[in-house]
């Protein structure tokens, strides 16, 4: 069985046939450190007047500290062991656990490391990732086992992710990026699918049109290109144009509201109260899944609960056959596919669909 990510939260298979969360050890130690060190500092801030301890007097400095909110991005399981990337948005790292031992090993973690997408090729023993450039642009680079970088394997203006091992090839999803004359990006061209031979660096693109995205490319136990096909969108804003007039219409509101809030945080502020925390739940989140924003609370449920938190138009393709809609995503497994809907882990064998586990925000498997 593969693991999967639910709403940044990682889940394991156990023996028993279930699943079970996983608190990355490097996450959990630092998050325990920042604890501590706003336990050790945080006499500055508890006066309620202007005092000796009070932080007027020693200079009102941010105490935010590191960002501890971790969540994870991508996941590949290989027997007992499980790779993952995980990120506050400001530290991401490459990590690997061992199911049998418990062991957590950090291959890498890097500052202002933004990643779309890897894989891990047991045989060749190395990993392909995509890379963002300071351009905007994403890159493949092909690490060594321990995560240190080899070559880099895709360049130019182009936003390539989500890459998969093929052997001594990859497969990988690939738009080109429209730029305006100061170089910011206006545009980006329909996703197409490609094939790149690692020895002699070789392309050829395997699927592409003018009409569709091609997304999250991985090759089936019988050797074949499984992808998710969607509607290509482009990138201006689809708003209607009566809802524009709506939203300028409101802005006398939104104003009003937006200095309600800012009065209430100085106010709670002044009387040493912690600011409110909006509460997110599945109905009212809004999440972005391969450039597309979804909003949560216009998701309908059936009557088992189950939900898709994307359109039917979103279908999952071995080749040129479509074998099922409404996929947010998939991976390979013997004699078939797991995939999901979003709410709901399902594997597919020989034309039979089987319901495994039902889990809010599935947006990942590996």
């Amino acid at each position: 069985m593969k693991a999967f990510i639910s709403d940044g939260k990682l889940f394991l298979p156990t023996r028993a046939g279930s699943f079970q969360e996983y608190k990355c050890q490097f996450a959990e130690t630092k998050k325990e450190e920042e604890e501590s060190r706003k336990a050790r500092n945080g006499w500055k801030n508890t006066s309620d007047d202007f005092s000796f301890g009070s932080s007027s007097v020693w200079g009102k400095q941010s105490d935010s500290g590191i960002q501890t909110h971790f969540y994870f991005l991508n996941c590949r399981t290989y027997g007992n062991k499980i790779y993952f990337l995980i990120t506050n948005s400001t530290i991401t790292g490459l990590f690997l656990y061992d199911m049998e031992t418990k062991e957590e090993k950090r291959l890498f973690h890097k500052n202002n490391f933004m990643t779309f997408g890897f894989d891990y090729s047991p045989k060749r023993n190395q990993f392909v990732m995509s890379v963002h450039q300071d351009d905007g642009a994403y890159n493949l680079h092909l690490l060594n086992e321990y995560g240190s970088f080899i070559c880099e394997l895709t360049g130019g203006d182009s936003v390539d992710t989500m890459p998969s091992f093929d052997g001594d090839s990859i497969v990988y999803q690939s738009a080109g990026i429209g730029r305006g004359a100061e170089g910011y990006v206006m545009a980006y061209a329909p996703i197409e699918l490609i094939s790149q031979d690692l020895e002699s660096g070789q392309t050829e693109c395997l699927k592409g049109d003018q009409d569709s995205d091609y997304l999250c490319p991985q090759i089936s136990s019988s050797g074949t290109v499984l992808y998710i096909r969607r509607p290509y969108q482009d990138f201006h804003d689809p708003t209607p144009l009566w809802k524009r007039i709506l939203k300028i219409i409101l802005v006398p509101y939104y104003f009003c509201k937006t200095i309600y809030q800012f009065m209430k945080v100085i106010g709670n502020i002044n009387n040493n109260k912690k600011p409110e925390h909006a509460v997110q739940s599945c109905g009212t989140k809004v999440i972005t899944i391969q450039g597309h924003e979804i909003d949560c609370s216009k998701l309908k449920k059936e009557k088992d609960q189950s939900y898709s938190i994307v359109p039917e138009t979103w279908a999952l393709f071995d080749q040129s056959e479509e074998i099922q809609t409404g996929v947010v995503a998939f991976t390979p497994i013997e004699d078939g596919i797991l995939y999901t809907n979003g709410s709901t882990l399902y594997t597919l064998k020989k034309g039979t669909k089987e319901k495994i586990h039902k889990q809010d925000l599935i947006t990942g498997i590996g």
